[in-house]
Parts: structure tokens; sequence; C-alpha cells
């Protein structure tokens, strides 16, 4: 087990409802590596 930190910046902005949850979900399965993605690819 190991601990991650999500990080909501800016602070200043208001992060109210379920528009961060699949992001957040996202990321941490791909850092947990039980998912696998390449992310390298940018727009």
């Amino acid at each position: 087990m190991r601990r991650l930190t999500i990080n909501l910046a800016p602070a200043d902005l208001r992060k109210v409802g379920p528009a961060y949850d699949l992001p957040m979900a996202i990321g941490l399965l791909l850092a947990s590596e039980q998912v696998a993605a390449d992310v390298s690819r940018s727009r």
C-alpha cells in the first residue's frame, strides 16, 4: 500500500460536484498500475 496525493490547484477555483471524480479515479488507477494507457499523446 502507498499513499497518493491529488493536487486540486488552483486553490482559488471552486471545486464542487462530481466533475473531478472520473479524472481523479482514472489518475489513481494509472498511478497504482491497475490499468495501463499511453498518456504521452497530447492534442
